[in-house]
């Protein structure tokens, strides 16, 4: 009987070391695997960075305000210190505009804004200056996507005179738009913060239709005017996350 519990005892621990060995086994090659990705993915030439951010467009002939975007770079590792980078963007321009609209010596002027999407494609240099910091520039084609022309407010008070008026509006500008773009980035773990001033290579010009009426001029006021072709200068913070190809 002794015998029998002691061939039983041996025969549990051969099992609970053949299962040790098979855990152990299988957790090793598991590590490999997991290595073995890690080492892939670190020596990876490819990557793809899904970024959203502001911008800021600066034109002389209207006002600067805030506008946003959000799209994907891709990049490619060319040296340790160099890389290639292009992808596709939207982006979201708004500025202000003086329409003048009211004939009034005290009546608001910016009463208007311009919204243009365009869709920007980068085509960009890079080198690593220091850890973590590196200098890009390049060329990016901007393909204007829509555009158009919208009040601000629809009415205005003076000399205790209120004038209520609507204003038809909209906008026509270039198809394309082309930039030099100079930007730093800074990289953190997967985290990419890219910070970028746009310099405008060609004029890029807007025509304005507006129809107007109002309660202080009792007819309707059409007008179409272009604005002579200006560069359009942008600048534009990002931040976007790096994964491996």
């Amino acid at each position: 009987m002794i015998r029998v519990n002691m061939l039983k005892s041996r025969e549990t621990m051969i099992k609970r070391k053949k299962n040790m060995k098979r855990t152990y086994i299988i957790l090793v090659l598991s590590l490999m695997a997991i290595a073995v990705c890690k080492a892939q993915n670190n020596d990876s030439r490819w990557s793809l960075v899904p970024k959203i951010g502001l911008n800021l467009t600066n034109h002389s002939q209207f006002k600067a305000q805030i506008g946003f975007l959000g799209g994907a770079d891709i990049n490619y590792q060319l040296t340790p210190d160099w890389t290639l980078t292009t992808g596709a963007t939207y982006a979201f321009h708004q500025m202000g505009y003086q329409s003048g609209t009211i004939p009034m010596p005290d009546a608001r002027n910016d009463d208007a804004h311009i919204q243009v999407g365009r869709l920007e494609v980068p085509l960009m240099v890079g080198y690593r200056l220091v850890d973590h910091l590196s200098l890009k520039a390049g060329l990016r084609a901007a393909i204007r996507l829509h555009s158009d022309m919208t009040d601000v407010y629809q009415e205005t008070v003076n000399y205790d005179l209120r004038v209520i008026y609507q204003s038809d509006n909209s906008l026509e500008t270039d198809a394309l738009c082309l930039t030099l773009p100079i930007a730093l980035t800074y990289e953190t773990g997967a985290w990419v913060f890219d910070l970028s001033y746009a310099f405008g290579l060609n004029k890029v010009s807007y025509t304005i239709h507006q129809n107007e009426r109002s309660s202080y001029i009792t007819f309707p006021h059409e007008r179409t005017f272009v604005l002579a072709g200006k560069p359009v200068n942008v600048l534009q913070l990002t931040v976007g996350y790096r994964l491996p190809l």
